[in-house]
């Protein structure tokens, strides 16, 4: 062999190996883009699904709240209850992580924890019974706090997936949500 001859060959070896290490490094870029796009399709469809239950449930449940002896609220509650169960249960189960699943789970127990308080208040004599409005009444606070802090919980858990951010980071945005979401405003114009 000449010297011509084994500097084509090396040249040739080398091309060889950086046209192997491109495809390799195509094949790694390509399933690591993959597993994130899936990833993202998650998570959006966990926050379909939250964004559902928020407009649909949580919000109209929050403003009826103090008005629980209105026979509309134990429908809405149990509605709550169903929604849960059937729509986003199984969504959960598929895309959600363990963290979203439990808290997910405390929303249920605690939908079921008002429904049997407020299906007690509607058995009671409430004119027998002057204790039957305070008890309800303190069933609905602690049910509004824990789903308010359940909502703070699972928005903190999904920021912090989407974003790849630290906890702490992911608490404050969730604290500032559950602020800005759940504090009424008052709004004043100052006439002209």
């Amino acid at each position: 062999m000449g010297t011509f001859e084994t500097i084509g060959f090396v040249f040739d070896i080398a091309t060889v190996i950086s046209v192997i290490g491109a495809v390799i490094i195509f094949i790694y870029s390509t399933r690591r883009e993959n597993k994130k796009q899936l990833q993202n399709e998650k998570v959006i469809k966990i926050l379909d699904i939250l964004e559902e239950f928020r407009i649909e449930h949580l919000d109209r449940l929050f403003k009826k709240i103090n008005i629980y002896n209105d026979p509309n609220f134990g429908p809405l509650l149990t509605d709550t209850a169903e929604f849960l169960r059937v729509k986003m249960l199984p969504v959960f189960a598929i895309f959600a992580t363990k963290e979203n699943i439990d808290e997910l789970e405390k929303m249920m127990d605690a939908t079921d924890k008002a429904i049997n308080a407020w299906g007690d208040f509607c058995l009671v004599d409430k004119d027998a019974n002057a204790n039957a409005h305070d008890t309800v009444n303190k069933a609905m606070i602690e049910y509004s706090r824990s789903m308010r802090e359940l909502d703070s919980q699972l928005t903190e858990n999904l920021r912090n997936q989407v974003h790849n951010e630290n906890k702490t980071k992911s608490k404050q945005i969730a604290k500032l949500y559950q602020k800005l979401k759940y504090t009424d405003r008052k709004v004043r114009f100052k006439s002209t």
